[in-house]
This record gives structure tokens, C-alpha cells and sequence, in this order.
């Protein structure tokens, strides 16, 4: 496929424990960007339920970042189930074309191994399942849709080389 990305070995890294995030637990503050007030956790979480998006990013190979990830799209699940908003977990790092793994997982039509296998996790991304894992089963079991953000290779390196005037009509 088009959308298969080249062979790669893995990344030299050290090995996860399955459990990192869940032994990542600790307490954190929310940091509004203008002005830079301080909120408290719960204040900080109504007011991300009221937002129409939010982006929690991470140091991807940071374990607390991944349990701030997993607290907030908890707490967010709990209250737009109150509020009656929509919330949906995306993943950046898997092209879209990986999609129908991800709900096949979601469904429990795929394990865990299955899904790593048929979305070929290891070849998009690098960095071990378990700091995904939380997150994923979370959205799994409260029913939340899973989206697969990343576009091809084949449309980010046409991009790279003729910018966005240089794609198809079908690909913009």
C-alpha cells in the first residue's frame, strides 16, 4: 500500500514496564497560557470540559506526561457524559489509513497484539504501546471513538518537496 511506511528497525530503547503509566500517578496543575494562572485540578478540568477541542501533548518518552494524558481524557469522559458534549481521543502518530484497526480494537474484535500487529504500530511509532495503552483501553471501554490523525507518507513528503500548491485536488 501507499500508505506503507518503509521498514525500520527499532529505536534503541529501554524496555517499558506495562504498568509505567498507571506507576506514573501523582497530582498535577492545569496552566492557562495567557497569563499563566495556576488552576487547581478540578477547576482545571471543568474548564477543559467546556472547550470544543482539546490537545493534551506529551514528552513522549515521559510517563507522567502519558498519566496526565489518561487523567485528563478520564475526567473529560466523565463530565461530557454529564454535559452531553462529545469527546473523542485522537492519535496523532497513526495515518489514517489505520483507522479500521483502531475500530476493530475498539470493538473488541482485535486484541491488543492484533492491533499492534494490523495497524503496524512499531513501523509508525516508535515508542512502546505501553504508554498508549491507559489511554486507549480507557477510550475502549467507555465507548469513545479513536481517531488516526497522521496523514500518508506518500502526501507529507509531497508536501516536503512541492508544498501544499503541489498536491492533487483528491489529496488536498
Amino acid at each position: 500500500s501507499d500508505d506503507a511506511p518503509p521498514p525500520r528497525a527499532e529505536p534503541a530503547r529501554a524496555s517499558v514496564a506495562p504498568d509505567v503509566v498507571e506507576s506514573a500517578a501523582g497530582s498535577f496543575v492545569g496552566q492557562r497560557v495567557d497569563g499563566g494562572e495556576l488552576l487547581a485540578p478540578e477547576s482545571f478540568l471543568d474548564e477543559l470540559s467546556r472547550a470544543d477541542l482539546v490537545c493534551v501533548g506529551e514528552e513522549h518518552g515521559s510517563a507522567r506526561s502519558h498519566f496526565a494524558q489518561w487523567a485528563v481524557l478520564g475526567a473529560l469522559a466523565e463530565r461530557t457524559a454529564m454535559n452531553g458534549r462529545t469527546l473523542a481521543l485522537g492519535l496523532e502518530m497513526m495515518p489514517r489509513s489505520e483507522q479500521r484497526h483502531l475500530d476493530r480494537y475498539l470493538s473488541f474484535e482485535l486484541d491488543e497484539d492484533e492491533l499492534l500487529r494490523e495497524a503496524r504500530w512499531h513501523q509508525h511509532w516508535g515508542w512502546d504501546f505501553s504508554f498508549y495503552r491507559p489511554q486507549l483501553e480507557l477510550a475502549r471501554h467507555k465507548g469513545l471513538p479513536v481517531l488516526a490523525l497522521n496523514a500518508s507518507r506518500e502526501l507529507t513528503r509531497g508536501v516536503a518537496k512541492h508544498g501544499v500548491d503541489g498536491l492533487t485536488r483528491e489529496q488536498k
